[in-house]
């Protein structure tokens, strides 16, 4: 499934991107630097970085991985996440 919402923000997973089970899990760019919009359960996640390359193909590197609630679809995914994509700062939303 392709998703491009606007210019450097894409949806990489969720329903149809990675697992069924996973929250939408947003990536944003701004110039060499991304940000990864939730992390989805974690069962997707080889699909997940499948689909951030795709769209970073190496112009930028995740630094930050947001967290906007602490369901399981939308952080059971971060600790596979925060070492697999090596992202840099975690912030949650409590």
């Amino acid at each position: 499934m392709e998703a491009k919402n606007l210019a450097n923000l894409w949806q990489v997973g969720g329903p149809g991107f990675t697992n069924s089970d996973d929250a939408a899990v947003y990536l944003v760019r701004f110039g060499g630097k991304a940000v990864l919009i939730d992390a989805g359960c974690g069962g997707g996640h080889e699909s997940l970085k499948l689909n951030i390359d795709k769209h970073l193909a190496g112009k930028a590197d995740v630094e930050y991985l947001l967290l906007t609630h602490c369901h399981f679809d939308h952080t059971g995914g971060a600790e596979a996440v925060r070492i697999g994509i090596r992202v840099a700062r975690l912030s949650v939303t409590l």
